[in-house]
Parts: structure tokens; sequence; C-alpha cells
């Protein structure tokens, strides 16, 4: 079996964000750094600030200004 890097994506995501990490570089990271980026996505960019989006929700830091 294949790993679900969309799991690995939204844990990186949400640590980086804890430690304060600016959302843009955060986004970098997921557009680079992932396995096989964009691999099935459709709009890999929704994908990024989806995933942005929810990592705040779970993260126990002070919400980051996203970018748009």
């Amino acid at each position: 079996p294949s790993p679900d890097w969309s799991i690995a994506d939204a844990w990186v995501t949400r640590d980086l964000l804890a430690t304060g990490t600016d959302p843009a570089l955060v986004a970098a990271v997921l557009r680079y750094g992932s396995p096989g980026f964009p691999r099935h996505h459709a709009d890999p960019e929704d994908y990024v600030r989806r995933t942005l989006r929810r990592a705040t929700l779970f993260s126990r830091a002070r919400p980051p200004r996203l970018p748009d």
C-alpha cells in the first residue's frame, strides 16, 4: 500500500504553522516538499489553500494570516 500523503501534508502544515512559520513558506514546503506533488489534484493551489486553512483549525497557536 502507498502512503496517504495528504495526511502527512496536514501534519507537517499544522506543525509548521504552530511554530510560527510564515504561511507562504509553509505553502512552498507543500508545493516542493510533498512527494509527487501535485499528484492527482485537479487544482493544486486550491489543495494548498485548503490544507493551510484546515491546519489552522487544529493548531494550538494563534491562527496566522493566510495568503489569498
